[in-house]
């Protein structure tokens, strides 16, 4: 009796532990998933694998909230950062594309159009990589120099907020060649970046990357030196080797001479056009299929043929690039965001500071009846303060006011 009891035990606790145990009982069971899978973590517990199945073992039922219009979205025309993975679940592939939010990047700060080609890859490159880890506040990219850039930066969250800056100010005619559209093939595509930011000294420049999570016990850190090449190029070694495995990253910001009709210049004055910006991702999972990655980076090499920049211009959307990357691969999308500029001015706050300052102070830097202009650092904003404003932000009584200096 005690030997059967003891059996049936032992049956009952290995069906109940079937999905731990059983692979074939794991794959046979449907789940339905209601929230967009967007990242590794996440496809790993969901385990949407759709073949390459045991024998009679069925996949698992899984939906997406994907917005089909926004996934077909014209890249002309709006912002999109599509997510999807391989049908097989060894690879994460991401891209976007990102014109609008590097337009709107050029008309806070105006840079030359070389300077803005590297910035708006650099853009796309952090939405892209930046998306990887759900919930994550914020990851940032920056690319330190002693040459003609000393400075340049970009941060983006998982929600497809993203934003660049350059902190150096350019010169037409100190810096001639920044400027010089028509000097460089095919506008400011796949621009090498060294001579930017290096005087040729070794390591005096740097790509830095810093990303945190709500899991990190304090923000992660890695950096390299930037080596010849675009961004991408710089980017993708750097991750390749502080993370120990392979990734694939190829993005685009075709700057060319403009027509005046968009409204976008340069310091100079010079109209300036942005004809693409965009990206490609590829991540692979933790227990990923060599195959699946080769056949992805094969369809790479030929999607680069084709010209990344072209097919955005062409009007291809940012899921016709990934059926591209996964084709012969069955993608699965399981996310589509619209990526938007990402800055919360301090405007209020610094305000605010300026309140705690001496008033001999504030009669110097806030003349009567005269406006106060604020400048963002982080994305060159600009915000203006009325006299009245700045009157009640400093709590100037109207007896001080008859006093203050103009």
């Amino acid at each position: 009796m005690g030997v059967a009891l003891l059996i049936a035990s032992t049956f009952l606790l290995l069906f109940q532990l079937g999905d731990t145990f059983n692979p074939l009982l794991r794959h046979s069971r449907r789940r339905r998933v209601d929230a967009p899978i967007t990242s590794l973590r996440q496809a790993e517990e969901h385990d949407v694998e759709v073949e390459g199945l045991p024998e009679g073992a069925t996949a698992k039922l899984v939906r997406f909230n994907v917005d089909e219009k926004l996934l077909n979205a014209d890249p002309n025309d709006e912002d999109v950062l599509v997510t999807a993975m391989s049908g097989d679940g060894s690879l994460i592939v991401r891209a976007v594309s990102n014109k609008r939010v590097v337009e709107e990047t050029q008309n806070r700060g105006s840079y030359p159009p070389l300077v803005l080609g590297v910035l708006g890859e650099l853009m796309s490159s952090t939405l892209l990589y930046g998306g990887v880890l759900k919930d994550a506040p914020i990851t940032v990219v920056n690319l330190a120099g002693s040459n003609v850039i000393s400075g340049m930066h970009s941060a983006s969250n998982c929600d497809g907020g993203v934003r660049g800056m350059c902190q150096d100010d350019f010169d037409a005619s100190a810096c001639p060649e920044l400027f010089d559209v028509g000097s460089l093939p095919q506008g400011t595509r796949r621009v090498p970046i060294r001579f930017l930011f290096s005087n040729g000294a070794a390591g005096d420049a740097q790509i830095q990357i810093i990303k945190d999570h709500r899991t990190f016990k304090e923000p992660y850190k890695t950096w390299g030196n930037i080596l010849d090449g675009p961004v991408d190029t710089n980017l993708g070694g750097t991750l390749s080797q502080s993370e120990s495995r392979p990734v694939v990253l190829r993005c685009v910001c075709d700057v060319q001479k403009g027509n005046g009709e968009g409204g976008l210049e340069d310091p100079s004055g010079q109209p300036i056009e942005i004809k693409a910006a965009g990206g490609i991702f590829i991540d692979r999972m933790p227990r990923y299929d060599d195959a699946s990655l080769e056949r992805a980076i094969a369809n790479v090499e030929a999607l680069e043929e084709k010209g990344l920049s072209n097919l955005l211009q062409e009007g291809k959307s940012v899921k016709d690039l990934i059926d591209l990357v996964l084709d012969g691969l069955n993608p699965i999308y399981t996310a589509a965001i619209k990526p938007k500029f990402l800055c919360e001015c301090p405007f209020e706050e610094t305000m605010a500071t300026v309140k705690g300052m001496s008033r001999e102070d504030q009669r110097k830097d806030f003349p009567k009846g005269q406006e106060t202009e604020l400048v963002c650092v982080q994305c060159k904003r600009k915000r203006r303060f009325s006299w009245e404003e700045v009157k009640d932000r400093l709590e100037i009584t109207e007896e001080e006011e008859t006093l203050w200096p103009a």
